[in-house]
């Protein structure tokens, strides 16, 4: 289908294949940024379709676990990596928005472990400011009173091993970098203690 797509706007512009797919690119870019932007204002997370927006999340982040393990080919504004604002938006703004169905849909897609796997396979690739606001949004999450009732249903024995490796790769270099902040995700850091004691 996509194939065809490209065919059909080659003939009707009358463009190379590749000046086809350098446009679709820029689209995908500029729509991406467009959308962490809004994102960052839980009214625009509010006329949203948030079931359907998880489901992209999923979709992207399971590309990237199945094709991208090693490296992500795309650039920083390409879906790949704007995808960890769009979930870090959805952990921010959650108890705002539909909280219930929220955790629930993002548990039955396996956002959170699909999550952990990216920060642990592509974190040294974040760009600019994205591994902040990714460890704050996972500690909006862990300081979310519903997900603390339930968390144990979103991360099996081998994901939580896994969850726990964020303190080295993400967190604790967060805070070398930036002590002052340790407050903001001291939520993160305290739930790290309580999945660690599940795991005894």
């Amino acid at each position: 289908l996509r194939t065809a797509d490209v065919q059909q706007a080659m003939r009707e512009f009358e463009l190379s294949e590749g000046a086809v797919m350098q446009k679709c690119k820029a689209f995908e870019e500029s729509l991406g940024l467009l959308l962490w932007r809004s994102f960052i204002h839980v009214e625009t997370l509010q006329l949203m379709d948030i079931p359907l927006l998880i489901e992209h999340c999923a979709m992207v982040l399971n590309y990237c676990e199945n094709t991208q393990k090693s490296n992500i080919e795309g650039g920083a504004k390409e879906q790949e990596f704007t995808v960890m604002y769009y979930v870090s938006a959805l952990f921010n703004h959650a108890e705002a928005l539909n909280n219930s169905e929220l955790l629930a849909k993002c548990r039955e897609f396996k956002i959170l472990p699909l999550s952990v796997s990216h920060i642990l396979a592509h974190v040294k690739e974040y760009p600019g400011d994205i591994t902040f606001d990714v460890a704050c949004g996972l500690a909006a999450l862990c300081d979310n009173e519903d997900f603390q009732t339930e968390w144990q249903d979103f991360l099996d024995a081998a994901e939580r091993a896994d969850f726990l490796q964020l303190q080295q790769v993400l967190v604790e270099p967060l805070l070398v970098e930036n002590p002052d902040r340790k407050k903001d995700l001291r939520p993160l850091t305290d739930f790290f203690n309580v999945v660690r004691r599940k795991l005894r």
